[in-house]
């Protein structure tokens, strides 16, 4: 059983509002998602205050945990120094409900701020400050008559000789800014296995016969006559279905059946089958058979 004396935090510690232990939780390192969640649970019970006391079966609701990983969690925070844990106990020695004190103090440098110079600004500096000339060695013109105010103290020669220098020295000339061209999107090479169908020739049994060369060049039909019968019965069938009016898309119906094996098995009928050997015969007619060869 854990000690009941714990070092309760100091008054830096409890003077911290509930923003600043939110933004303490949010920059945390080193903990898991899950501890800091019971973390920012813990922030919300305490509100204004630096304590709290929920039982372990509400924060195991609010978490999603349960009261065992809880409990690992809660000694894993007070390991790192986040809160503190202190046991209070009933008059007849049985414990009740902890109380769980913010225990980590906020960083002594101040935050940076969100906005930073770019690097363009940077370089932009260093350019005016490198070759434009400083007021104070060209003399300051008054803002109320225009006039000329020069150093005391000097000749006249050499005031003239000063302010012919700085007329002299112009702004640099900064070339014209080019326009950037827009990145042209990389254009992305076809797959060899995607085959372009025509759906204003779908009806052609011509389109049907350069779809299935194609499917077969790209070794996703085999050359055989199982796999042609099948292309034909679904090519059969969706012909059908399209005169009747239920597809509106027959291309991508082909295409995909072409992508799964099982489906165009099971896809066309015994009609689409009939009609696919007529297409097989009089696209690919067979050779007589000559026994003298």
């Amino acid at each position: 059983m854990h000690n009941s004396t714990v070092a309760l935090p100091s008054s830096s510690t409890r003077s911290q509002s509930r923003s600043e232990r939110i933004r303490l939780t949010r920059a945390a390192t080193g903990l898991k998602p899950s501890e800091k969640l019971l973390l920012r649970s813990l922030v919300d019970f305490m509100g204004t205050a630096s304590e709290c006391w929920p039982s372990l079966s509400r924060l195991a609701d609010e978490v999603g945990v349960s009261v065992r990983h809880v409990r690992r969690m809660l000694r894993t925070l007070e390991a790192a120094g986040w809160i503190a844990t202190r046991y209070r106990f009933r008059a007849d020695r049985s414990q009740t409900s902890c109380v769980f004190a913010w225990a980590k103090i906020a960083d002594a440098h101040v935050r940076p701020p969100r906005t930073s110079v770019s690097a363009l600004e940077l370089h932009i500096g260093t350019i005016q400050s490198n070759t434009y000339a400083a007021p104070a060695e060209c003399g300051s013109v008054s803002e109320d008559n225009g006039e000329t105010e020069l150093p005391i103290g000097d000749s006249k020669s050499q005031q003239k000789d000063e302010l012919q220098i700085c007329n002299s020295v112009k702004s640099p000339v900064l070339p014209p800014a080019t326009p950037a061209t827009p990145a042209t999107p990389a254009t992305r090479a076809p797959s060899p296995k995607f085959i372009v169908i025509d759906k204003r020739r779908f009806l052609d049994i011509k389109e049907a016969e350069r779809v299935y060369c194609a499917a077969v060049g790209a070794k996703l039909l085999n050359s055989g006559s199982v796999d042609r019968l099948a292309f034909f019965a679904c090519w059969c069938a969706i012909v059908a279905k399209l005169r009747a009016g239920k597809v509106q898309h027959p291309e991508r119906m082909m295409r995909f059946l072409l992508g799964n094996r099982k489906a165009m098995s099971a896809y066309p009928d015994h009609a689409a089958e009939v009609k696919a050997r007529e297409a097989v015969r009089f696209l690919f007619p067979e050779k007589p058979y000559n026994p003298h060869r």
